[in-house]
């Protein structure tokens, strides 16, 4: 928990124009933001980093507009490959197109993102790795690549309004009326509870007998 702390204490937004990054903790919730997420970091093209309670310390991106449907994927293992990762393409936005694009395509964008990096830009990194001293990430593309496609995102729990709003089945709720107490509630209209659940039993019990 001291890297969070210190991203957030001691980087904050002060270089966000130069690392396209701000670390910043977000409580407000967005329309695409599961259940218990803590966001701990954005972009400059609106991507937001979290974590989710019930995931541990995996790290997660969101974006508002993704062209498979899921609003959150996996990124990383842990903070620290988050940093990893970030040390290696010095845009994290451009990771959140790998599970869309090809590796090709995503490593010449890297290129092209570290050639044209300005000075300042590349000095705030060379700030930013000594302060906290990772090795940048191998193969980054594989590394993303393999944690989405080996992600069950049915464990991914959103708010009900989510639900709602873009007027999907919510899988967190049983969608089946009880035809049973629906039927029994209709011919046993007016009676006590105690008189339809017993009602119930003896329905049960003469489709057992026959």
């Amino acid at each position: 928990m001291s890297l969070y702390r210190d991203l957030l204490i001691k980087i904050g937004t002060q270089y966000e124009n130069l690392l396209e990054i701000a670390f910043k903790e977000d409580t407000s919730p967005t329309f695409c933001a599961p259940l218990n997420t803590m966001i701990f970091a954005r972009s400059s093209y609106s991507d937001y980093y979290c974590r989710i309670k019930e995931f541990g310390d995996m790290i997660f991106m969101m974006e508002f507009h993704p062209q498979d449907g899921h609003h959150v994927h996996p990124l990383a293992e842990n903070l620290e490959d988050f940093m990893r990762l970030l040390y290696a393409v010095h845009r994290i936005a451009v990771l959140s197109d790998v599970p869309y694009q090809t590796a090709d395509n995503i490593y010449s964008r890297i290129e092209k993102i570290i050639r044209d990096e300005s000075k300042e830009s590349s000095a705030a990194f060379r700030m930013l790795e000594e302060m906290f001293p990772y090795t940048p990430m191998e193969n980054p593309y594989d590394y993303v690549k393999n944690l989405n496609e080996h992600f069950d995102f049915s464990r991914i729990r959103y708010p009900d309004e989510y639900y709602e709003m873009f007027e999907i089945p919510n899988p967190w709720v049983s969608q089946k009326p009880d035809r049973e107490l629906v039927h029994f509630s209709k011919i046993f209209e007016g009676t006590s509870f105690i008189e339809v659940k017993r009602s119930s039993q003896r329905s049960a019990r003469n489709k057992q007998d026959k």
